[in-house]
């Protein structure tokens, strides 16, 4: 049996949909934290099948790319380029921590007048 692509993509994304609905309907934070995680990695479990489908249904992907199989010339932009999503995935990560931080002593001390 077949499985379209946009079959699998669409099942990822209601899977995220619901993972931020449930964010959202909780109030109390350390159970919201909880429940996203673990409809985090529920979602998570996603990414090697969408990887491999690559593999299990052939006729609708083109075959896998890898710097052994690229031309020589585009081995280095590749790989500069995986490094500097790295680096803006990481400064988004601690832009993103940085900000949790300030939410929290803003709600810490919300009674509390300067």
């Amino acid at each position: 049996m077949m499985i379209p692509s946009r079959l699998s993509l669409n099942a990822h994304l209601y899977r995220a949909g619901i993972q931020d609905s449930l964010r959202h309907l909780i109030n109390d934070p350390e159970r919201r934290a909880k429940v996203a995680a673990a409809v985090g990695s529920l979602v998570y479990l996603n990414v090697p099948i969408v990887y491999l489908s690559v593999k299990w249904w052939r006729s609708l992907h083109q075959l896998q790319s890898s710097p052994s199989t690229m031309a020589p010339e585009m081995v280095l932009p590749l790989r500069l380029n995986a490094f500097a999503l790295l680096g803006v995935t990481l400064l988004l990560l601690y832009l993103r921590i940085k900000l949790a931080k300030k939410v929290a002593d803003l709600e810490e001390n919300e009674g509390e007048m300067p």
